[in-house]
């Protein structure tokens, strides 16, 4: 049991995190075209491995100064993140294939034709 604390507690587990969130990053730049807010994302994984480098310069006796800036970093990339989440969506307007001005103009045109109610 106290083999789970050492890892723990020596700074270990916080560089693994920080290794996996790297490679989130990574992932998510190369299929950035695949999602729908890479940034959004991008900015999560920034805020935790600012925490989880904080919190391995604080294990590994760092000066505090090395984890204040880690924690402020990580302050500033949980801001930009809620500040991505709150903004509100633009709204998209939606073509459809096959409407044009000239589409459109013909329509208008059979429309007059089958409502004109003069006797020719």
């Amino acid at each position: 049991m106290s083999d789970i604390f050492i890892f723990a507690g020596s700074g270990t587990l916080a560089l693994t995190g920080c290794a996996i969130l790297i490679l989130e990053a990574f992932a998510i730049i190369l299929l950035r075209h695949h999602l729908d807010a890479p940034m959004k994302l991008l900015a999560t994984v920034a805020a935790g491995f600012g925490l989880l480098a904080a919190l391995y310069a604080f294990q590994t006796g760092s000066p505090s100064w090395v984890v204040a800036a880690w924690m402020a970093s990580a302050g500033c990339a949980h801001i930009l993140d809620m500040l991505a989440r709150l903004a509100t969506p633009k709204r998209r307007t939606m073509t459809y294939a096959g409407t044009s001005s000239g589409f459109n103009r013909q329509t208008d045109k059979f429309n007059a034709a089958a409502t004109d109610t003069q006797a020719r």
